[in-house]
């Protein structure tokens, strides 16, 4: 959602008077201070006896991360910073599909399970390896030993200093059973288990320890005679071989534990205020006489049995536990990594106390965001809570993440109130509102209760806009992920404190369209919202924009892209993701998705001209595959995001251009027009600094007098590869570079002028298409020019 204070000119976006201009403005983008993330697995090995290398893996395309932390770490300052592992990055392309980790003491290395390639091992040098192509569904490590499912086939083998893996000659072993959401698991004794997750779980023992695994290996199910009424999500092995399940059962922790793999009946309980969901995973630590047992969001200190457990933090929180993974430092039994609502935290004291350590984790799913007029301070909603920056621009510092019915679960929509900047609303499938700058939150309204009854699984409250010249009113708008079921339209004449459903498309209450978009305008002395909402391609049912008209206290709903409101006299059947109007209110653009062709679209409508919605050129858009999810505009250059490329148009060009390519699999949020602020899945960017030129005339040749280099560049722009041509230099060596916007170096090539061949042809398939740098330089001379591929 967008909802900048940018002022338009009057008719801007029928582009029929603006001078032409040389300068979008906004250039590079720089990452902004926002630290976390949702964490999906946290792997640890001690590299030194004094070092020990985290490992985390990201619901993000940001896959993974790692710190090498002090064995005396005692406070949030010493575990200093995480970085991506290289070759793991946004730039990688394995997105959020890494579920599971290991570390591999030996080597330093991290191997890693994903849905789709199999087992992989990163090299820390940027490198990746693949160690099995083939449809991996479990792995685990220990040692130097490597475990790994397919299907119900076991696969075993050894890894070298270096992380190199030979498969044993017996392996693979069949694993009767071993289907569905399965983990491995081995304790210190070496016992190796293979558990399937559910209501009647299944747990298959090995019949050699995870060190002798060889010809004779076999699985055999154990009788577990647990209750089906619960949700197993994990086992775990103790150091004195108790095998333990866990999971939840009636909103509370439930566990069951065998000191003789179940032969007799197990030891089963249900831990009473002990909440939440279960676990991905135990952990334990071994104090001789005795050990500590981790699980989900907290501790045990008695060996895993009831009425022992405590919550993460009970005697002092800096932050919330998160249900998630959970390890022991190996170089000091202390030491414990979580989750947290925010993303990673520590405890030195066994989990008595917690704080965050999420510096350089870039890894916060940004799905909307808010300014007040000053631009000094503002709100984001994310995956991982909510937030507040403050002083903007000047020095920013941003607020740990915020959760404000404190259960970890993930934001999608926030805003402020324009009249009053300490009363902000918020949304997951519930309404929050804070009057006092965020420091306690109420719950306004949820569409989970009668008369509306909608999903608490799928429902997310996708907007929220306060109108601005009226605050009492508010509008949200519910999307639900399921393409089944629909969302629907609510709105408050009261500041939040009673609400109503304005159908938008149905005659009776509930279930009407998924909501993405919201805006308000002042049209003829009415209040006017714009709403966008999700194409269903089945005739009868809701698409593109709805326009709701305010009176006294009724509010009344027409469809606005029916062919008398369009400029082509067509209906515009699309989905639209994101509106925006400009502060005058005389213009609107918006942006989506094709219904047909699944590619984006954009429209504008100038109220108070001719009123009618209008296609944006084509050319230069992209015409397939891409969804376009956000637009923004300021003066002079309307934005929209295509997946995770951002286009730009401004009157002096023919069409679309491409002003920046984020990572491929990062998908844009929203923009938001103050030096163009760009919500991903990665974090929160800013485009700032030197303006693009945006007219650049592409050239062919090239002359750098003052060193004498005549150097040709073609074809250019290029779809692909590209021939560099020079005369001028002599028996030196030369190295080609292509550089980003960002400076980032994307390719080099290191090559030597050999006696009548001056020519070289540079493949660019790999890169996105975007504006780049090109240098050629010898021992003596250098020589740079634009570069544009499309």
């Amino acid at each position: 959602m967008n909802k900048s204070t940018q002022v338009l000119k009057r008719g801007f976006l029928a582009f029929l008077c603006l001078p032409a201009i040389s300068f979008a403005q906004v250039n590079i983008p720089n990452v902004e201070a926002v630290y976390g993330g949702r964490i999906l697995d946290i792997s640890t090995a001690a590299i030194t006896s004094d070092t020990t290398r985290v490992f985390l893996s990201t619901e993000s395309a940001n896959s993974i991360f790692y710190n090498d932390v002090p064995k005396t770490a005692a406070n949030a300052a010493d575990f200093g910073t995480f970085s991506v592992v290289p070759g793991v990055d946004e730039n990688a392309g394995f997105g959020s599909g890494i579920q599971n980790i290991a570390a591999h003491q030996a080597s330093g290395k991290v191997f890693f399970q994903h849905f789709g390639a199999g087992i992989l091992r990163a090299n820390m040098d940027g490198t990746v390896d693949s160690v099995y192509s083939g449809n991996a569904s479990a792995m685990a490590l220990k040692g130097d030993t490597l475990v790994y499912l397919d299907g119900a086939n076991f696969h075993f083998g050894i890894l070298d200093a270096d992380g190199n893996f030979t498969e044993n000659v017996n392996s693979p072993k069949a694993a009767s059973g071993a289907n569905g959401f399965v983990t491995i698991e081995y304790g210190e004794n070496g016992g190796l288990y293979i558990f399937v997750k559910g209501n009647s779980p299944t747990l298959l023992l090995c019949s050699d320890n995870i060190g002798s695994l060889g010809n004779t290996t076999t699985f055999s199910a154990l009788t577990l005679g647990i209750s089906a009424s619960a949700q197993w999500t994990a086992a775990g092995v103790a150091p004195d071989g108790r095998v333990f399940i866990g999971g939840s059962n009636g909103g509370n922790k439930t566990f069951a534990y065998s000191d003789d793999n179940f032969s007799t009946a197990a030891t089963e309980y249900v831990e009473s205020g002990f909440s939440g969901v279960g676990g991905n995973n135990f952990a334990f630590s071994d104090y001789g006489s005795g050990y500590n047992v981790y699980f989900a969001k907290g501790y045990n200190f008695s060996n895993g049995t009831a009425g022992s457990w405590g919550t993460f933090g009970s005697s002092g929180f800096e932050t919330h536990p998160n249900d998630g993974a959970v390890s022991v430092d190996p170089n000091n039994s202390t030491t414990i990594y979580l989750t947290t609502d925010q993303g990673i935290g520590a405890s030195v004291d066994s989990g008595l106390s917690i704080f965050e350590i999420n510096d350089g984790v870039e890894a916060v799913q940004v799905n909307d965001f808010d300014m007040d007029s000053s631009k000094v301070m503002a709100w984001m909603a994310s995956k991982s809570g909510v937030r507040k920056a403050s002083n903007f621009n000047i020095s920013t510092t941003y607020t740990n993440a915020i959760f404000p019915n404190n259960d970890g679960s993930p934001y999608y929509s926030a805003d402020i109130n324009p009249g009053d900047t300490n009363v902000v609303y918020v949304g997951n499938v519930r309404v929050y509102k804070s009057t006092d700058d965020g420091a306690t939150w109420m719950q306004k309204f949820t569409a989970e209760d009668a008369p509306y009854s909608f999903s608490n699984v799928g429902s997310q409250v996708k907007a929220i806009e306060v109108c601005h010249f009226d605050t009492n009113v508010v509008m949200v708008g519910y999307n639900d992920n399921d393409s089944s079921v629909f969302g629907g339209l609510f709105v408050s004449n009261d500041a939040g404190e009673n609400w109503e459903q304005i159908l938008l498309h149905e005659s009776a209450i509930g279930q009407d369209a998924d909501v993405q978009d919201i805006v308000f305008n002042i049209e003829s002395g009415d209040t006017v919202a714009y709403v966008g909402v999700n194409y269903i391609a089945t005739p009868g049912n809701p698409y593109s924009i709805y326009r709701v008209v305010k009176s006294g206290s009724t509010w009344t709903p027409s469809q606005d892209m029916v062919p008398a409101n369009t400029s082509t006299g067509a209906v515009i059947g699309v989905t639209i993701n994101d509106i925006h109007v400009s502060s005058t209110g005389d213009t609107l653009v918006a942006t989506g998705t094709d219904a047909g062709a699944n590619h984006p679209v954009s429209y504008y409508k100038v109220v108070s001209g001719d009123n009618k919605w209008t296609p944006y050129a084509s050319s230069g858009y992209p015409s397939h595959r891409l969804k376009g999810y956000a637009t923004t505009l300021n003066k002079d250059t309307v934005y929209i995001a295509a997946d995770n490329d951002v286009y730009y148009y401004t009157s002096s060009m023919s069409g679309w251009a491409l002003l920046y390519s984020y990572p491929e699999g990062t998908r844009i949020n929203f923009l938001y027009y103050d030096d163009l602020l760009v919500g991903t899945g990665t974090g929160l960017f800013q485009h700032f600094g030197t303006p693009i030129p945006v007219n650049i005339a592409p050239k062919e040749s090239v002359e750098n007098s003052s060193n004498k280099i005549n150097v040709k560049v073609f074809p250019n722009p290029t779809q692909g590869w590209v021939n560099l041509a020079w005369n001028g230099l002599s028996d030196e060596n030369l190295m080609v570079s292509v550089i980003d916007v960002t400076g980032r170096e994307l390719k080099s090539i290191s090559t030597k002028q050999i006696a009548g061949n001056n020519t070289l042809k540079v493949d660019l398939e790999k890169l996105p298409n975007g504006i780049f740098t090109i240098t050629l330089k010898s021992n003596t001379s250098e020589f740079s020019t634009v570069l544009i591929k499309n």
